[in-house]
């Protein structure tokens, strides 16, 4: 259903997917460069290591945890993550926030930090 889309940016916002269509548009278009996800309610398994062009990573409001977050920037290889700053809770979540620094991926917090 993708293989017309043809752009190297993609974003969901303020809806219900299953993670499934963003592997398949990954299939069509490796070329997605930004993947910007906001306020969406997903289902199926998170996993970004097969976008292997990605250079940003925009995933803010739709995390609950961030142990969820710990997870998903454990193996990324990006230049830039967004995430919203319900997520920074505590002296662990900036520990991991700074360990994803030291990878010399850039990281912006966007909304305020609780």
């Amino acid at each position: 259903n993708f293989d017309k889309i043809k752009t190297d940016s993609i974003a969901f916002d303020k809806c219900k997917v299953n993670t499934s269509v963003l592997y398949e548009m990954n299939e069509v278009n490796p070329d997605i460069k930004k993947l910007q996800i906001v306020s969406c309610d997903l289902t199926g398994e998170l996993n970004f290591t097969q976008f292997k062009n990605s250079e940003e990573l925009q995933i803010i409001y739709t995390l609950d945890s961030f142990a969820e977050l710990k997870d998903l920037t454990e193996n990324l290889n990006i230049k830039k993550l967004v995430i919203s700053g319900d997520l920074i809770k505590g002296k662990e979540s900036k520990e991991q926030l700074n360990q994803v620094r030291k990878r010399g991926i850039k990281v912006e917090i966007v909304g305020p930090i609780i």
